[in-house]
């Protein structure tokens, strides 16, 4: 499953990525392009915009909630998801990249040493 967060939910697509899940987030304002985005990358789109039309073969689901706790239970409970403990933290929650494993000797130089 693959989603296409609204503006209006940047914090949800942070959280969807910690529990693993393919998640992009759009500013974009105009519907016919979320559409096509979302058809494009089969992606479903999920927002708050009540007035996004439906019906384009493209699933949208509209989130009731406003805080960013119970938008997340609702969205779970929507699309009946069950977060597996395995995939959690696997994405980046910036870029929504995959994080993959690599040895501290190859990236010595590129990360601060604190970290």
């Amino acid at each position: 499953m693959k989603f296409l967060l609204t503006k209006e939910l940047g914090r949800l697509a942070k959280w969807l990525r910690i529990l693993g899940l393919d998640t992009t987030y759009s500013k974009e304002a105009k519907a016919a392009t979320l559409i096509i985005e979302a058809l494009r990358e089969e992606r479903i789109i999920i927002t708050r915009n009540h007035r996004l039309p439906a019906g384009r073969g493209v699933r949208i689901v509209v989130i009731e909630q406003e805080k960013i706790k119970a938008q997340l239970a609702e969205i779970l409970e929507a699309l009946k998801i069950k977060p597996d403990p395995d995939q959690m933290f696997t994405r980046c929650i910036l870029c929504n990249e995959e994080l993959q494993a690599i040895e501290k000797e190859k990236v010595k130089d590129k990360v601060p040493e604190y970290v």
